[in-house]
């Protein structure tokens, strides 16, 4: 079915749905002031509300959009950019927070220029059950930093098989065994994360709000974002058509009754109760 909405513009009297924490929370307002907001602890609880109606749109970033139109075949996404995020590791607003930040940003200069960066991250992207580099056994010699993630970010920091792994957890296990540190993660919500321990990460978009409390890495990935919107009475239309496929699979091949139909004479009223049901499907379809 067609999108709901095919146009940011159409969400201005709606219901839309915020992810606690998110930085859309500072922009989406701005765009659509009449809008009302409902907010959210996680991905799954505005997934429910959107397919259930309780809200008409969400706000996400590309990875987590494109995963979600390919997971619910109701819902899709508008095809128009809020804004392109660039996101990084966070840190403390302190003196060793300015220290790590500047050997984050040595580590992902190097990792850009030599290509590292943009292979880790097509790997992650491409593949959920990419291999992981074996962080386990760091020896953390220079110590062990304790890190915030969601841990629920596909792609990027995820739990899979009780581990953490992704794309932005590889950069910093890759990090640390350069700079000489072992770490510890902490699984938190969006809100929690802005108080890092020493890193906090999870496509953490760069505001300048957020920037007033924390320093910010360089860029480690760009992230579009799209608004997730349900689609055209997708459901309503499936069930329709298996419906009516159903009955006349019943009525004319289970139980024969189109014997009933021939022997009564009404062969052309079969005919075209055939011809009906064959329209219907294919107009639902189209």
């Amino acid at each position: 079915g067609a999108q709901e909405f095919t146009s940011i513009s159409q969400l201005e009297n709606e219901t839309i749905g915020m992810l606690t924490g998110s930085m859309f929370d500072s922009i989406i307002p701005d765009m659509l002031p009449d809008a009302e907001y409902l907010y959210f602890q996680s991905y799954g609880d505005l997934v429910s509300a959107l397919r259930s109606g309780k809200i008409d749109a969400w706000p996400s970033d590309y990875l987590t959009v494109l995963d979600t139109a390919n997971e619910y075949d109701d819902l899709g996404y508008i095809d128009e950019v809020i804004i392109n995020q660039e996101c990084g590791f966070i840190f403390n607003r302190d003196e060793n927070g300015f220290n790590l930040r500047q050997q984050v940003n040595e580590f992902l200069k190097e990792a850009e220029e030599s290509g590292l960066k943009e292979d880790l991250y097509n790997k992650w992207v491409n593949d959920l059950n990419a291999d992981m580099y074996d962080y386990n056994n760091l020896p953390g010699p220079n110590g062990t930093l304790r890190v915030s993630t969601s841990g629920s970010t596909n792609h990027i920091s995820f739990i899979r098989d009780n581990k953490l792994v992704g794309y932005e957890v590889e950069l910093l296990a890759l990090f640390c065994e350069k700079y000489g540190y072992n770490f510890e993660y902490n699984l938190t919500d969006f809100t929690g994360m802005l108080s890092a321990l020493d890193i906090a990460f999870a496509s953490l978009a760069y505001t300048e709000e957020r920037a007033k409390n924390v320093y910010y890495s360089d860029v480690t990935l760009y992230s579009p974002g799209y608004f997730v919107v349900r689609k055209n009475n997708s459901a309503t239309n499936t069930n329709l058509i298996n419906s009516i496929v159903n009955s006349f699979y019943d009525t004319f091949i289970v139980e024969d009754r189109y014997k009933l139909f021939i022997d009564n004479h009404i062969y052309n009223d079969f005919i075209c109760y055939l011809w009906y049901i064959i329209r219907f499907c294919y107009l639902f379809k189209s």
